[in-house]
């Protein structure tokens, strides 16, 4: 019996050391950090967990710049399994570093160490607002491009914008940005609703969950639609009498003529408008895109903005309204279908049925009938020149031109631009006929010429027989 009873405890002190021991873990966390990566200065959670018994933790081996407000040893007890220090920071930037722990308890001592991370900027961000001016009918909307810029070595997140100022509110647009990459940018749509007229300064705010908010200022000019001026009456004559009244209504005279050249930014609006996707899908003829031809066409939008003139030209006839988009293509290299983006107003015409379209060289297609339209050129060329006419009955207000909205991409470049020939002149000494010539040239100016001299004595020997003859020879003979 007493050796059954001995052969038991060596089975259950074999099974107690084949089951293992679950070891302590390290983690490190951060509010709005990336994956793999700690904000420098801002604070982080270290916690250790998987902790049995009572002992003591201890934070060794620190990375250059750690601080903590909680001192770097904890204590736990029985039934506690984990301890966290919520207060560490790191002033340094630097890669590929670990937080490493020693765990004393009653048994042995051990350590334990988290994955490696890298100490990083916080993101840094900036806000441009275009165009920085614009002039619209009071009750009409217009549509502003926000361009966020991240300077910094960690992803701006969850980036949500609004806007302040005497009269605007978001009609349309805004949306939030997910994230911003480091060192990267994104951009987004806002159309807004002026309702009050006069001159304002309108204030937009970029607000990221993680890092502060930044804003930038447009200035907005909204005119009146179909004011009065009231003439005031006139004076009284002598005598102290007292006359006038109201003068006549004048109705302001409609403008019939404006022309506005444009502020050309590189598209974005294809990263929130499925339905310019789904229209660019269907001209192009390529099915659906993948992220990588999304990017393609929006980095090519980047590059050929700066190439490109637009201008816009309002004018009434004959009780018609017409919105004209002039397009001058200034760059070297050929481009393969050129797309033009354009967003004409609701108070041009309300729907794409009312609306007469002439893009010569262009096929058209309509986004949705509000109304927006995409065109497709299959060729443009340097100095190429392309006209969009849109045409509506009935006079409109001239200030039209400033709620359009227009963007351009492009599928391709084709490089046509050709680098100059390097002709270089060859020497003298490598080009012998052009030696022998030019000594044969030498051999001949150095010989001496008698030419001249033997004219001078023919000459002379003319003028001597001639005088010979007439003064001796006729003499004698008569």
């Amino acid at each position: 019996m007493v050796i059954k009873n001995k052969f038991l405890v060596l089975i259950l002190i074999s099974l107690a050391l084949v089951v293992p021991v679950k070891a302590a873990t390290v983690t490190i966390s951060q509010p709005g950090a990336d994956s793999g990566t700690i904000m420098k200065g801002v604070p982080f959670t270290i916690t250790v967990s998987g902790l049995s018994g009572s002992g003591t933790v201890n934070l060794i081996d620190l990375p250059t710049g750690f601080s903590t407000e909680e001192g770097t040893s904890k204590s736990f007890s029985e039934g506690t399994t984990s301890v966290a220090w919520t207060t560490s920071r790191i002033s340094a930037i630097q890669p590929n570093i670990k937080i490493k722990v020693s765990i004393t308890t009653a048994g042995s001592p051990s350590t334990a160490e988290s994955s490696s991370f890298d100490v990083v900027l916080p993101p840094s961000i900036s806000i441009s607002a275009s165009p920085k001016s614009i002039t619209v009918n009071q009750g009409s909307s217009f549509t502003v491009t926000l361009n966020v810029q991240n300077a910094g070595g960690t992803s701006a997140k969850s980036i949500s914008f609004s806007v302040s100022g005497t009269g605007v509110s978001i009609s349309e647009g805004c949306a939030q940005i997910t994230s911003v990459p480091a060192e990267g940018s994104a951009s987004v749509l806002c159309t807004i609703l002026a309702s009050t007229s006069g001159t304002h300064t309108i204030t937009f705010i970029a607000s990221p969950s993680n890092t502060d908010s930044k804003s930038d200022l447009i200035t907005i000019k909204v005119e009146s639609v179909g004011g009065e001026e009231i003439g005031s009456g006139g004076g009284g004559g002598a005598g102290g009498g007292v006359g006038g009244g109201y003068g006549g209504v004048t109705p302001i005279e409609k403008i019939k003529n404006a022309t506005k050249k444009l502020e050309l930014v590189p598209g974005v609006g294809l990263r929130q408008n499925a339905k310019l996707l789904s229209t660019l899908e269907k001209v192009l003829g390529k099915g659906k895109m993948s992220e990588q031809a999304i990017e393609n066409l929006l980095r090519l939008s980047a590059s050929i903005v700066s190439d490109l003139e637009a201008t816009r030209n309002f004018k009434i006839e004959e009780n018609k309204s017409k919105i004209e988009l002039r397009i001058r293509y200034k760059g070297k290299n050929r481009v393969r279908n050129f797309i033009v983006y354009d967003k004409i107003p609701k108070t041009f015409a309300n729907s794409t049925d009312l609306i007469f379209v002439n893009a010569y060289g262009a096929k058209i297609e309509i986004i949705e009938k509000d109304p927006e339209y995409v065109f497709l050129y299959s060729d443009v060329s340097e100095d190429d020149e392309l006209s969009i006419l849109y045409e509506t009955s009935g006079e409109k207000n001239a200030t039209i031109i400033n709620e359009t909205f227009v963007e351009f991409y492009a599928e391709s470049l084709e490089i046509t631009e050709k680098p100059e020939e390097n002709i270089t002149e060859i020497p003298e000494e490598e080009q012998p006929e052009v030696v022998e010539k030019r000594k044969k040239v030498k051999e001949e100016k150095e010989q001496p010429n008698y030419l001249p001299t033997i004219i001078l004595v023919i000459v002379i020997f003319g003028i001597l027989g001639a005088i010979y003859y007439f003064k001796f020879y006729k003499k004698r003979t008569d």
